[in-house]
């Protein structure tokens, strides 16, 4: 006997199950009231109501803010499945939420299909001892909770083998734009004292194990599923560590680094405050030696990683944001979590690659820091707590420049290597990193009235200047110019129709975003691809910064679907800085896209 009340508005509270509700269907096996309690207010989950639903074997149900299950329900021995949904509405899943119903075989409580899911909300921890009292437990999905990370599966797996569990899904623990982790021995250690017999670890940013970490692995596993993570070839893979494994019918490996490639919702959804918790929970899980002094990274493979729990050890000083000798105009800094008193860091030839970022190390005990053989285009930084660092090494990269503040923080420096870069200071270097603003101030000179900075927005002759690639001139002249001037009034310089007759190619871009008070550029795979594209774009941010001192003129409006690796750096940077709009495809979401965009012309 089975009744469904799923995607309805029945509450859980005391004015919808009221006494007596359930009273005649005590032979009701399976109930489903999930996806009911949504909106943002504290629910009761009225244990005295359902203790009614004596035959009840499976309940879907929301597990909101505030929703437990009270005494009442030990009185229900049939009850073994368990489906939650709405976690993501609370914070925490306590030690004690399960107390009351010993007898669960199934518990799914992933959180794929949850709605109204804020990009600042969502479930961040499960306590250890939650599945300690379940000692019946067979099945355990904890899927799709992107904030929980790997410290939300070690809580877990430590209260595993106190049940009978035999499936055990973790996937999707970490935002999909994350940064990647390894897999400890202490994360899977517990599981070798179970019966498991399927292992899914999908999508959780994994990179490497610990080298013996797969000894950990129950004999009893018949599948292992580790599709879509980030896992590069090193020792834990050889056949020493795999042989034990005689039970494994399948191992799915499929879909490594796919996370590049992905534009959904919630791969964006992992901003910069998250970052901080993500290496709080790497840090909390690396178990480390206080005596440790040496870390070698040759080829991205970690040499002298010691492993060994130090008991005493404070690690929540190293999650205070220390600014002290971060420029002002940095608006973050990376955090490098090392052990207490490493006193030398190799990363030789591991193809760290771009740029130093600004950088805070969890401790100053580091003398020696070798750089050496790797892809760095500038050296940025600055590099903050290193107050003892006497050897610095950033030879044989590809740095061309190196910022003022890059050794102001390093008092003790002694010795610096910068040989075999492309470091220079000639004219041609010089013309050629400028070369934007000369061509900028050439074209605005050669007015025949000179330069004359326009003061204010009544003097610029167009609302905005268009910037499309030739095979989007039907959106710009079909649409943008039947809303925008039509329909709103607004004056744009189209250049296959305003641009001046007679006039170079290049004159005519510089004159018309001079005299526009906005720059709205189409963004397509075509517009990547046009050279006078990207001119028109270079332009306008010398404009922005040069004449306008830094004013936000430029507005990014993405036409289809664009692979982010093929954008350039600078359009990407607008990107990431600045808030882009998107045209939707679906064409009842034109009118407010067409809103935001005279509203976005208008500021």
């Amino acid at each position: 006997m089975t009744l469904n009340l799923s995607y309805n508005n029945i509450s859980l509270d005391r004015d919808i199950y009221v006494d007596g509700v359930f009273r005649n269907l005590g032979k009701l096996q399976h109930l489903d009231v999930s996806y009911n309690s949504f909106d943002n207010r504290s629910y009761y989950c009225p244990d005295e109501v359902f203790k009614e639903l004596k035959s009840i074997q499976s309940l879907h149900i929301d597990a909101v803010v505030n929703v437990s299950f009270g005494k009442k329900f030990s009185t229900l021995p049939k009850l073994t499945n368990l489906t939650l949904t709405g976690l993501s509405a609370r914070k925490t899943v306590h030690n004690d939420f399960f107390r009351h119903l010993p007898n669960l075989k199934f518990i799914d409580m992933s959180s794929q299909w949850d709605r109204n899911v804020s990009m600042y909300s969502g479930l961040e921890c499960i306590e250890r001892g939650t599945f300690r009292r379940l000692p019946y437990l067979e099945v355990l999905d904890i899927s799709y909770h992107r904030r929980i990370g790997l410290c939300g599966f070690t809580n877990v797996s430590h209260d595993l083998p106190f049940t009978s569990i035999k499936v055990f899904k973790a996937q999707y623990l970490g935002c999909e734009r994350g940064g990647s982790t390894w897999l400890f021995n202490n994360d899977i250690k517990p599981l070798f004292s179970t019966k498991l017999q399927e292992l899914y670890v999908d999508g959780n940013n994994l990179v490497k194990t610990e080298l013996h970490a797969t000894t950990f692995i129950p004999k009893s596993l018949r599948y292992l599923s580790a599709t879509d993570n980030r896992w590069i070839p090193a020792k834990y893979a050889y056949f020493n560590t795999l042989h034990h494994l005689t039970n494994i019918r399948k191992i799915d490996l499929s879909f490594q680094n796919r996370h590049q490639m992905s534009q959904s919702l919630r791969s964006w959804q992992c901003a910069q405050p998250f970052l901080v918790a993500e290496i709080a929970c790497l840090c909390k899980r690396f178990l480390y030696t206080e005596n440790i002094n040496h870390l070698t990274f040759e080829q991205n493979s970690l040499k002298s990683y010691q492993l060994t729990t130090s008991k005493n050890e404070n690690k929540t000083h190293y999650f205070t944001a220390i600014h002290s000798c971060v420029p002002y105009f940095y608006p973050s800094f990376q955090l490098v979590i090392v052990p207490p008193n490493t006193e030398e860091i190799i990363i030789e030839s591991a193809r760290v690659g771009y740029f130093i970022l600004p950088v805070y190390i969890s401790t100053s005990t580091v003398k020696k820091l070798n750089l050496r053989n790797n892809q760095l285009y500038s050296f940025t930084g600055p590099l903050c707590n290193f107050t003892n660092l006497q050897y610095l090494d950033l030879s044989g990269n590809r740095a061309t420049d190196i910022s003022s503040y890059k050794f102001g923080a390093l008092p003790s420096l002694r010795h610096l290597a910068l040989d075999n870069n492309i470091l220079a200071v000639v004219c041609t270097s010089l013309i050629y990193r400028c070369r934007w603003k000369v061509r900028y101030w050439y074209y605005v000179m050669k007015g025949a009235y000179g330069y004359h900075r326009l003061e204010t927005e009544d003097h610029y002759q167009f609302d905005a200047f268009v910037s499309y690639a030739d095979s989007d001139r039907h959106f710009t002249k079909d649409e943008m110019v039947d809303y925008l001037e039509k329909q709103r009034d607004f004056r744009l310089c189209i250049h296959h129709r305003d641009f001046i007759a007679g006039c170079g190619i290049a004159e005519n871009i510089t004159n018309a975003i001079h005299n526009s008070r906005k720059i709205v550029c189409v963004l397509s795979v075509d517009f990547m691809k046009s050279e006078w594209c990207m001119y028109k774009f270079n332009i306008a941010l010398t404009e922005s910064t040069v004449s306008r001192q830094g004013q936000n003129m430029i507005i990014m409006l993405r036409l289809g679907r664009i692979d982010m690796k093929n954008i350039p750096t600078e359009i990407l940077y607008i990107l990431k800085e600045d808030t882009y709009i998107e045209y939707p495809e679906n064409e009842n979401d034109r009118g407010i896209f067409w809103e935001d965009m005279a509203e976005s012309l208008a500021s």
